[in-house]
């Protein structure tokens, strides 16, 4: 049954992945369906009641627009608190990993609202690995080496991977060892990327990678015909080819315990 549930979230993975390839966008059908059906499907496996009603709440958390603020104060303390009456240290790393992932979203570091959620979605779904993996988790570490937690590890160094021919290219142009790369404004508008230049007092500065789209504006009143860029990675891609590594072999992690 668990496996079952790891080839369907593979599937609606899959279809996220298409989507954020095509528009840098996923709907969030895809990850509200990632999580009631994973959930169901673990409560189906494990039978654990209060695992079920800590995920909806974290569910309804996510993707109900009426809880923000301190609107989602008391949710946020009855999901933990259900899940943390489990007393199954797999079920505790699921709020935890919740709010870490959400945090990161909100201090930058995942870039996209639908990197987070996927994330969040695949920690609620499935706080534990299959027992099929050839790579099998080592504990205690393996409590904290969540299937959600070696997905973005996995992520994140497949991601690396795939920037190195351009930053390889970069440097043979004379740009340095970088993955941003000069573009014309008109061009750049159109593209997948962010602009890591801005325009003040008539320079040129360097800013973080910003969806500010007044930036090409205030480039193109300055004068400016270009902008130096970086590509917008569709980071649900390698979160998927991580989701149904870390699920069907196993995290690597293991190894280095």
């Amino acid at each position: 049954m668990y496996g079952l549930s790891v080839a369907l979230c593979s599937f609606i993975l899959l279809t996220a992945s298409i989507q954020d390839w095509k528009k840098r966008e996923v709907d969030d059908l895809c990850w509200i369906a990632l999580c009631i059906l994973g959930s169901a499907m673990l409560f189906i496996y494990d039978g654990n009641v209060l695992a079920l009603i800590g995920n909806v709440i974290l569910t309804a958390l996510l993707f109900s627009e009426q809880l923000s603020g301190w609107l989602a104060v008391p949710p946020a303390i009855a999901a933990s608190s259900c899940l943390i009456l489990t007393f199954d240290p797999h079920y505790m790393m699921i709020p935890i990993m919740f709010f870490s992932f959400f945090g990161m979203y909100c201090s930058g570091i995942l870039k996209g609202g639908a990197d987070a959620k996927a994330l969040i979605s695949i920690s609620m779904a499935f706080p534990f690995f299959p027992e099929c993996t050839i790579i099998g988790p080592v504990f205690p570490a393996g409590y904290v080496f969540c299937p959600s937690f070696c997905t973005l590890m996995m992520s994140l160094v497949l991601t690396l991977i795939s920037a190195v021919p351009l930053a390889l290219r970069n440097m043979m142009n004379g740009n340095g060892l970088s993955i941003s790369r000069t573009m014309d404004l008109d061009e750049a508008e159109r593209s997948f990327v962010w602009p890591v230049e801005d325009a003040k007092d008539g320079l040129k500065v360097r800013i973080r990678p910003d969806d500010d789209s007044g930036v090409y504006g205030r480039l193109r009143n300055a004068g400016f015909k270009d902008v130096r860029v970086t590509w917008k990675i569709p980071f649900i891609i390698p979160v998927t080819a991580s989701f149904i590594m870390t699920m069907s072999v196993g995290s690597p992690l293991f190894l280095l315990i």
